[in-house]
């Protein structure tokens, strides 16, 4: 079984393709929704992982407002470069769907999560780098093997064991 540690080292090659090619801002948008909104606010994602939801224009147009639009990426850089975990957080989110000028980088996401996951960082902030290394892995493919995305039950397992720390005893499966 794969270690969490080697599958964040196999995103940071930089050889995962992502599954589909939306736009930059939609890209941003879905990452948002499946990893940094409160697990409260879930929303029903299609097969092609279009979110089916009214809400899905007014998320798309927060994010591009309140998020994107609010804080240049210079600014968001800084703050990473600081080592301030929400703008480390949000350098990933741009990098992994290449808005605001930058190129999309998995690698350069993947680098930034495994900071914010292994650092000495709060459990909530932690809990949002699983989440989202765990949906750059769903929506991600193995260049030689395109028909395959990367996740599998190896991962699957690696993932529950990044979030077991995050979990109350009540909430662990079995």
């Amino acid at each position: 079984m794969a270690s969490a540690s080697d599958l964040l080292d196999y995103l940071e090659s930089g050889q995962a393709k992502p599954v589909d090619l939306d736009t930059p801002l939609m890209a941003y948008s879905k990452m948002y929704i499946m990893s940094f909104m409160p697990a409260a606010k879930s929303y029903l994602l299609s097969s092609n992982r279009t979110p089916r939801c009214p809400d899905l224009i007014l998320i798309y147009n927060n994010c591009n407002t309140s998020r994107i639009s609010r804080r240049s990426t210079f600014w968001v850089l800084d703050g990473a470069l600081r080592e301030d975990v929400d703008d480390m957080l949000e350098l990933a989110l741009r990098y992994s769907s290449g808005i605001s000028g930058l190129k999309r980088d998995t690698s350069a996401a993947s680098k930034l999560l495994r900071t914010v996951y292994e650092g000495t960082f709060p459990k909530d902030k932690k809990a949002v780098a699983a989440s989202a290394i765990s949906y750059l892995f769903s929506n991600y493919r193995d260049p030689d093997s395109p028909q395959e995305p990367l996740s599998s039950r190896h991962f699957h397992a690696s993932i529950c064991r990044m979030f077991a720390p995050y979990w109350g005893a009540e909430q662990r499966p079995e």
